[in-house]
């Protein structure tokens, strides 16, 4: 199932590509469904955002103006689906790790720090195998 683009998506990579087919190509729509959503974008927002050209589209001065607006909408979606995404993957809790001594003293460090940087919520304990004592990393 293919993630419904919105119509400032799409006129962005309209922009992009300086054409609505080349647009529909690289988004999977149909040319016909792309001009359809601009012409919508445009009755929207009451404005004539393309001119249209031989081969493709280019902006108006219009559309150049309100390019800048549309994109910061764009980027505040892909904020908003990071912040719903971080909220309901939420990774956390205990990590426990069994390695040999000469693999976590050699090569751990490094993955363990990396992991801490990523899932910050989540503590690790490493027993060494062979031997009788665990140790907890805690680089936070």
């Amino acid at each position: 199932m293919r993630e419904q683009k919105d119509r400032y998506e799409i006129f962005l990579k309209v922009c992009e590509t300086g054409s609505f087919s080349k647009a529909a190509e690289a988004l999977n729509y149909t040319q016909s469904g792309i001009s359809q959503m601009m012409a919508g974008l445009e009755e929207e927002l009451g404005v004539k955002l393309f001119a249209r050209i031989n081969r493709g589209v280019t902006l108006t001065d219009n559309g150049t103006r309100l390019l800048p607006y549309v994109r910061e909408l764009a980027n505040q979606k892909n904020r908003l689906r990071q912040a719903a995404f971080n909220i309901n993957h939420k990774v956390e809790g205990k990590l426990r790790v069994g390695s040999f001594s000469s693999i976590t003293t050699l090569w751990m460090p490094e993955v363990v720090y990396y992991f801490k940087e990523n899932y910050p919520k989540v503590s690790i304990d490493m027993p060494y195998l062979f031997v009788k004592s665990s140790v907890a990393l805690n680089l936070s």
